[in-house]
Order: C-alpha cells, then structure tokens, then sequence
C-alpha cells in the first residue's frame, strides 16, 4: 500500500510541477508580449511655439509636432477644430476660411498639410505652419487678432488621432499636449 501512495505522490507533485511550469510560462509570454508592445509605443508632441528673432525684427508663430516615442505613430486622423467645426489639417486654407485677414500681419514661411497614413519614427516631426510678422505687432497679432486666451491657449485647436504598429490608438491635442489618451 505504500508504494501505491509514493507513485500517486510522485504523479500529483509532478502534475504540480507541470502546472506551475504552465502558469509560470503563460506569465512570461505575458510579460514578454508587454515588453514587446512597450518597446515600440509612439508618443507624439503638439506644440505652438512663438520665437522672436531680434535681427530681423519678426516673430514667428510655429506649430509642430513630433513623435518623443520609441516606436512609429502612425495617424490615423487629423483636424483643425474651432468654434465647433471639423476644418482640414491644412492650415493654410483654415486660415485662409477662419483668418481672411491673417496676411494683412505677415506671411506663411510654410504650411504643410498632413494626411492620414503619414507615419513619423522616432524622434521625426513635421511641422504643420510657420507665420512669420513684425515683432512690434506681436501683442495686436496674437491678442487683438487671433485672440489668444490668457491662459495661453489658442481660439483653434489641433487634434490628431495615432497608432502604433499593434495597432493601439491615442488622441493628442494643442489645447491638452500633456499626455496623449489612449483611445
């Protein structure tokens, strides 16, 4: 009768072990799966920049944004939203619709649409305008004109909607740059 009870001992403790060993390697797989996902998470920047330049006496309005990730963002989705409406992510023509009046201030340097399925790697950005206008306009341009709240936040915003390669998604916007929501 003993030895009956020492191989159904061995048979359960070996069975444990082989349960543990399973548990133990589903834990892994997790952790590596994680690991892997992590390691390739985006991480995109919006930010509105106003430089002025004292030897040419202009200031320039710049927005840009950039991927601070470890891995590719790639958009899914893009606008220029103000006073409720959805507007292209050209802003060019936003300004030419919302700003009739924008080039009576100065000029675009640059305005470069973007589109969906633009994919940026690490570390790479693109940058959506720059406006550049007399630096003794700088109050009149950004308070009067484009009426920039106290806060410092613009009466426009731009919202752009990203994935990375496992196909997870976040928002990030001009108004909330803090900390992208993953979706």
């Amino acid at each position: 009768m003993s030895k009956v009870n020492a191989d159904r001992i061995v048979g359960i403790s070996a069975m444990l072990i082989s349960l543990l060993t399973l548990i133990i390697f589903i834990y892994q797989t997790s952790l590596i799966r994680q690991q892997s996902r992590l390691s390739v998470t985006p991480r995109l920047i919006l930010e509105a920049d106003i430089n002025v330049e004292s030897e040419d006496s202009l200031a320039y309005l710049t927005v840009f944004v950039e991927n601070k990730g470890l891995g590719p963002a790639i958009l899914e989705e893009g606008w220029i939203a103000f006073k409720g409406e959805k507007y292209p992510l050209n802003f060019y023509g936003f300004a030419q619709e919302a700003y009739p009046e924008m080039l009576e201030y100065g000029d675009f340097n640059l305005s470069a649409p973007i589109d969906p399925g633009t994919t940026f790697s690490p570390e790479e950005g693109h940058t959506f305008f720059e406006f550049n206008f007399p630096e003794a306009r700088l109050q009149e341009f950004l308070v009067d004109f484009l009426q920039l709240e106290e806060n410092g936040m613009f009466p426009f915003d731009i919202v752009l909607r990203y994935a990375s390669i496992y196909e997870e998604e976040w928002e990030i916007s001009l108004s909330n740059n803090k900390k992208p929501r993953k979706r």
